[in-house]
């Protein structure tokens, strides 16, 4: 509850970033926007494959292809990596969407869809009858594929 909790109250914060600006170009909100990016991604990736695939594999793509600390890569050489590893062209579209252009995102729906429910007070809840509530707990375990 509390990665949830804390997910719902500062990804707002991002929001500017993604439908305002776009994260190629942001110069504040980067780091929040790119979290919600990354929940977007990983979100997609996990529904289109039934949780097979997540974004941990993606990210263990763009290592074994030689994406580490000691060489600078670009944003497209990361996310043809990445894609070839998802299969479904998700962070290119994304990436389309909400880096390189400025696409609203609902976060209300997506922690509704997910089950996070926060009441007025700001406490959280799971709601484990939410349609995406198995995604949730995939996503939180960080347990998808072996690629």
């Amino acid at each position: 509850e509390s990665l949830w909790a804390e997910f719902a109250q500062d990804m707002p914060r991002g929001l500017d970033a993604i439908e305002r600006e776009g994260l190629a170009y942001t110069r504040r909100g980067a780091y929040w926007g790119g979290a919600i990016f990354m929940l977007l991604a990983d979100m997609e990736m996990r529904e289109r494959s039934a949780g097979k695939r997540g974004l941990e594999d993606c990210l263990r793509s763009i290592l074994h292809a030689g994406g580490d600390a000691t060489r600078l890569v670009g944003a497209d050489w990361m996310i043809d990596s990445c894609d070839r590893a998802d299969g479904g062209g998700t962070l290119r579209r994304l990436a389309q969407r909400h880096a390189w252009s400025r696409q609203p995102v609902d976060l209300g729906e997506i922690w509704r869809r997910l089950g996070v429910v926060r009441s007025d007070d700001g406490q959280v809840r799971l709601d484990d009858s939410a349609p995406l509530a198995w995604l949730r707990r995939a996503i939180a375990d960080g347990k998808a594929g072996s690629s």
